[in-house]
């Protein structure tokens, strides 16, 4: 059964260093090194233009590596609940994907989006094994763009759902920024949009939270683990969380 949510900031850093200290290590020889960020470059009044594919009131941006730990499910579920295609939000997921990755974000959008609309019941979506796809398009104004094209396999997902609701074309749209990025363009890149959001499992220490934080983005992350560092009330938005046993230790 999992833990109510957490009414004190969850551990940072430090958690790590009274582990070792109770092993028996010196605290004269434990130190905290954070990381280091280059404030030349993540300067918001240097950097440069980004051209974003969509044209949107308010843009969210997601940068992590793909994996569940990075927790992109929650922030979809989240994200697809909260708005609709009327309110012109954005969310752009920056990430490196391969075809699978893809086709899982498709379908687990798709799914989504048939829960909310009502016309299926919560269920896990149908595995396809073809199509390619560099935007992501969950809703009307992502199509027609230049960033890529839509694999008619993963739009396959949501038909069940979709010719019987016009409510499937009113979802905000998600867009998978895939394009090789150098790390110069990087700052241009938090630039261009309005916040950032991470709702991670656990971090070591969040380096997109502290990049964004550089270019004076608003940041949404989880209040746990090593982004305690970065993330408080006075800095940020923290997430609450709920902390439940691990799948891989029953």
């Amino acid at each position: 059964s999992s833990s109510s949510p957490s009414p004190s900031p969850s551990p940072d850093p430090q958690t790590t260093v009274q582990t070792f200290t109770m092993a028996g290590v010196p605290i004269s020889k434990v130190h905290v090194m954070p990381q280091p960020i280059d404030l030349a470059l993540f300067d918001p009044q240097a950097a440069g233009h980004f051209e974003l594919p969509l044209h949107a009131d308010f843009a969210f941006l997601s940068v992590f590596k793909w994996e569940e730990r990075k927790g992109w499910d929650v922030l979809l579920r989240a994200f697809l609940s909260e708005f609709t295609g009327e309110e012109n939000a954005v969310l752009y997921l920056r990430t490196d994907t391969d075809e699978s990755n893809k086709r899982e974000l498709v379908e687990f959008i798709n799914a989504r989006k048939c829960e909310l609309i009502g016309k299926l019941p919560p269920q896990q979506p149908h595995r396809h094994h073809n199509g390619t796809l560099a935007l992501l398009a969950a809703g009307r104004h992502a199509r027609g763009t230049s960033v890529g094209s839509h694999s008619q396999d993963a739009r396959d997902v949501g038909n069940a759902c979709e010719s019987r609701s016009p409510a499937w074309s009113d979802a905000p749209p998600v867009v998978l920024l895939e394009e090789a990025l150098p790390a110069y363009q990087l700052p241009a890149l938090y630039k261009a949009v309005d916040a950032f959001v991470l709702p991670s499992r656990g971090e070591g220490w969040g380096r997109p939270v502290m990049e964004a934080m550089a270019m004076g983005l608003p940041a949404i992350a989880t209040n746990w683990s090593g982004l305690t560092s970065l993330v408080t009330e006075e800095t940020a938005y923290p997430l609450a969380y709920q902390l439940v046993p691990s799948s891989l230790s029953s």
